[in-house]
């Protein structure tokens, strides 16, 4: 049994001889003619090159349609995983699923690495191409996930913004009314700039003080206990509101959204000449608040809205205060 790989035109084509007769098959590039040959000499020797076919797996294009459709009825983070899918099609669209190997995956991250990609960001486009592939081997359409177990590239250690208590005060201080509410929500609460948004005086539980989020980005709704000067502040705020109107009262006539969050936090942000500080910074300085109080990292991930204790990790460096005085407050020296 003899086979090759040559171009004819602008296919490539895979060809091999069995029991003297030649079988032909074609393919956009020479890598998907290489892979051919591979699937017609294994299936000559099972004796089957030349009978019927099955129906050829779907493409990563194919399957990409099917993926994002349930990204976008499942998943808040759904448009991100569209930009990554849309990349990961442009590259390797074209080839079947069982066709996509580690080396083209690998490939095309150290391309992306070369375009100044962090090793963050390489990450998460291969975390959108894992899950994928996952989803295709619950769907049938793969027996496994060759990306099982995929060498992640190396990132630097999680940033840990900080925020005195007179930054605090002055970014609060300096911003416009609404802002200004729209931060000490997430600094009470932890929530995400997006659910905070969202939030609804239907959504506030005023005989227990807590506000419920509805649509997290895990999916799953959670309810925030708020601290008693908060809660208080909310039900004076309530009169004459219906339940459907936006808790965070609008801008000129007009609800904000996230772009006028974002235009207000850069505003903000400069007034106390800090840069460096992000919208989403508040709800790690809100959960390292909460951690310095006792709380356990079941109860950080709760109040986050963490499924997994994995992300709550990153809020929990070490408070060296707080360490020293529980080093502190052990026992005496044993007797030697």
């Amino acid at each position: 049994m003899s086979g090759n790989v040559f171009k004819r035109g602008d296919k490539w084509i895979a060809r091999i001889t069995h029991n003297g007769r030649q079988r032909w098959r074609s393919a956009p590039n020479k890598t998907m003619a290489q892979n051919l040959l591979k699937e017609m000499r294994e299936e000559a020797e099972r004796e089957r090159l030349g009978l019927p076919r099955r129906a050829e797996p779907l493409t990563l294009a194919e399957w990409s349609t099917k993926y994002m459709s349930w990204a976008e009825d499942n998943k808040e983070s759904w448009r991100s995983d569209q930009t990554k899918m849309a990349f990961w099609v442009e590259r390797l669209g074209t080839y079947r699923l069982t066709q996509i190997t580690r080396d083209l995956v690998r490939d095309e991250l150290q391309a992306l690495k070369l375009k100044g990609a962090s090793p963050a960001t390489t990450n998460r486009y291969l975390a959108c191409l894992r899950k994928a592939l996952s989803m295709a081997v619950e769907a049938g359409h793969l027996e496994s996930n060759i990306l099982f177990r995929f060498h992640q590239a190396k990132e630097a250690p999680a940033r840990q913004p900080n925020l005195s208590p007179e930054e605090e005060r002055d970014l609060i201080e300096k911003s416009t009314p609404w802002a200004a509410w729209l931060i000490r929500m997430a600094l009470a609460t932890g929530a995400r700039q997006g659910e905070l948004l969202a939030l609804r005086w239907g959504d506030v539980d005023f005989a227990n003080s807590a506000i419920i989020i509805r649509n997290s980005k895990s999916g799953d709704s959670r309810r925030i206990p708020l601290p008693g000067y908060l809660a208080a502040e909310m039900t004076a705020r309530k009169e004459g509101k219906a339940s459907r109107d936006p808790m965070i009262p609008g801008f000129e006539g007009k609800p904000i959204t996230s772009a006028t969050a974002s235009s207000a936090w850069k505003r903000s942000r400069g007034k106390i000449d800090r840069p460096d500080l992000r919208f989403h910074d508040l709800r790690h300085i809100a959960a390292s608040k909460l951690l310095t109080q006792g709380a356990t990292l079941p109860e950080i991930a709760a109040w986050l809205g963490h499924k997994t204790l994995t992300m709550s990790k990153r809020y929990s460096h070490v408070s060296w205060g707080r360490l020293t005085e529980m080093v502190d407050s052990l026992s005496e020296a044993p007797e030697r």
